[in-house]
């Protein structure tokens, strides 16, 4: 994945939960979410319409939007500058490779680990 695809897909689950915020707080109507949308490439009906149904319950419902687990976002954010430090200072010290390539929160966790456990081996992620 380019670096604008992995930054386009970012964005764009960003501003489908700023559609959300809006839709639920009632301050955007379904067919400006559903251009919104459509503007981003986000135009499959059925989950446009399946998304907009369950933003209209918690609406109705009084309910606040879903957040997103603690867990669920070191899956996909990329691993921190200080990680990435650790990393770097361990893998010179052991005297091993430095991974290649972007690494999510998660796999860096899981790097720092094994090298702390020495049970690092230098895979492409």
């Amino acid at each position: 994945m380019s670096a604008l695809s992995e930054s386009l897909e970012a964005h764009q689950k960003g501003a489908v939960k700023a559609i959300a915020k809006a839709v639920i707080a009632a301050h955007m109507g379904d067919d400006e979410a559903k251009e919104r949308l459509a503007a981003m490439g986000l135009t499959d009906d059925v989950d446009t319409d399946r998304f907009l149904a369950a933003l209209g319950i918690l609406r109705e419902l009084g309910a606040s939007e879903p957040v997103a687990s603690r867990a669920a976002a070191t899956e996909e954010r990329p691993a921190s500058d200080a990680q990435w430090n650790r990393i770097r200072r361990d893998c010179k010290t052991a005297g091993l490779e430095v991974p290649q390539g972007p690494l999510t929160m998660r796999q860096a966790s899981e790097t720092i680990e094994q090298l702390a456990a020495g049970t690092y081996e230098p895979v492409p992620f």
